[in-house]
């Protein structure tokens, strides 16, 4: 609100990016890299919780023990890790990304609270 009037917020198509620019004097596609590198963590991040969930869920004796099979060398979950990869390329690829993101908020809630 100090940094840029709210009239001009309000008119702004893009008014983070506005704060932003107005802020660090950076160029907009700075704060695009990093948007694009805080969702591949994400993406990175789901990977491993969608993995450690199955993985979890094997070791309580609620999915067969085959999705639980780790690597002898690192004790990666890899069946389990492949399924949560495969979901989300799957889902990238087919779900526009305002219902991708209702989605990857309903499951993470939905595994939370199984």
């Amino acid at each position: 609100m100090v940094t840029v009037p709210p009239d001009e917020l309000a008119r702004s198509p893009a008014p983070l990016a506005l704060v932003f620019e107005r802020l660090t004097g950076m160029p907009l596609v700075t704060m695009s890299a990093i948007a694009i590198i805080a969702t591949l963590n994400g993406i990175i991040v789901h990977m491993i919780m969608i993995s450690r969930v199955i993985y979890g869920l094997v070791q309580e004796g609620n999915l067969p023990q085959v999705l639980g099979r780790l690597n002898p060398h690192t004790g990666t979950p890899i069946v389990a890790t492949l399924i949560g990869a495969t979901a989300i390329l799957v889902f990238a690829i087919f779900v526009p990304l305002e219902g991708l993101a209702k989605l990857t908020s309903q499951c993470t809630l939905g595994l939370f609270t199984w």
